[in-house]
């Protein structure tokens, strides 16, 4: 969101980034139906979806997240300008520099949003049933049981798993 947008529409920008937020829990809180959602919006194989949501939400690390820092931002700049192709517009790319006050505004419209710390939410909702480091296997199990979904319902995952994508991550070592 760019600062104009949120100078001259500030109720609409605030719960524009409460309903980001309320999606992004929903990512964590409903994994395997999130992970068929990503599949249908993005025409894909029902495991390429289940493993995005994983590799998302557990095995990189929490990098689905609400929480900005300059790490996110430098990360935005350094995907626009390192690792496209064809390469993004100049006049499309989000230097890092000309977001300079970003996130204060950021940290100001998450306060009035009523946005809930990342980090808590994560120790307190979803570490304690996905947690960082769980196979995807367990993972996948865990994720049928949240969202109600039975063995002859779900994707089966046994013929399109291949061999490194079941190897330990290096916490489970």
């Amino acid at each position: 969101m760019n600062k104009d947008f949120y100078t001259k529409c500030p109720e609409l920008a605030r719960r524009l980034v409460y309903a980001h937020m309320l999606s992004i829990k929903y990512l964590y809180e409903h994994p395997y139906n999130a992970s068929m959602m990503f599949a249908d919006g993005f025409d894909c194989d029902p495991y390429v979806g289940l493993r995005t949501v994983y590799m998302k939400t557990v095995a990189e690390g929490r990098t689905i997240t609400w929480h900005w820092s300059e790490e996110n931002l430098q990360n935005d700049e350094d995907f626009d300008t390192q690792w496209t192709d064809p390469p993004i517009p100049e006049v499309d790319i989000c230097y890092t520099e000309i977001f300079e006050n970003s996130l204060q505004m950021a940290t100001e419209l998450a306060a009035s949003a009523g946005i809930d710390d990342f980090e808590t939410y994560i120790s307190e909702k979803i570490d304690p049933i996905s947690p960082i480091g769980i196979s995807f296997e367990k993972w996948y199990e865990n994720a049928k049981i949240i969202d109600g979904v039975s063995d002859e319902d779900a994707v089966d995952i046994t013929d399109t798993a291949t061999p490194y994508l079941d190897e330990e991550t290096e916490k489970d070592k």
